[in-house]
């Protein structure tokens, strides 16, 4: 006999940078009659899933209101200024920013109609870089 698995989920925001994920898998075994009616029993087993984490998430979502996620207040940044940790990660060298960034950055300044010339994208840092097109991007969803 064949065996049909499906499998659903999702992650929602629970402040922060956290997320919760709620998921259901299912696997039967199904008496072969054709690709027809494996398909049909698929769907159902789908939606079966599905509901599932549906069911999961109406019922996570009341238990995250009433405890909410507290976020690890040791994660994250602690100053501006990047440390070393030993992996490499906040190290000290300059990564400049991308090609790809420095078009981004000019594209979007014309859009919204600055003059580029301010932008000197040739010494930015990749984190700047970064930083600077969120800056332009919300500037054109703000002029929508």
């Amino acid at each position: 006999m064949p065996k049909i698995t499906a499998h659903f989920s999702r992650k929602v925001p629970a402040g922060d940078y956290a997320s919760t994920q709620f998921s259901a898998s299912l696997e039967v075994e199904v008496a072969s009659e054709g690709d027809e009616s494996l398909k049909a029993a698929l769907r159902r087993l789908y939606v079966l899933v599905r509901q599932s984490v549906d069911e999961q998430l109406a019922s996570g979502k009341t238990q995250l209101a009433q405890h909410p996620v507290q976020p690890d207040r040791n994660n994250g940044p602690q100053s501006s200024t990047p440390k070393p940790n030993g992996n490499g990660n906040g190290s000290a060298r300059r990564i400049p920013a991308t090609a790809s960034q420095k078009k981004a950055i000019l594209a979007i300044a014309r859009a919204i109609g600055h003059d580029v010339a301010q932008y000197n994208v040739e010494q930015l840092t990749l984190q700047q870089a970064s930083a600077l097109i969120d800056q332009l991007k919300g500037q054109q969803a703000s002029r929508r």
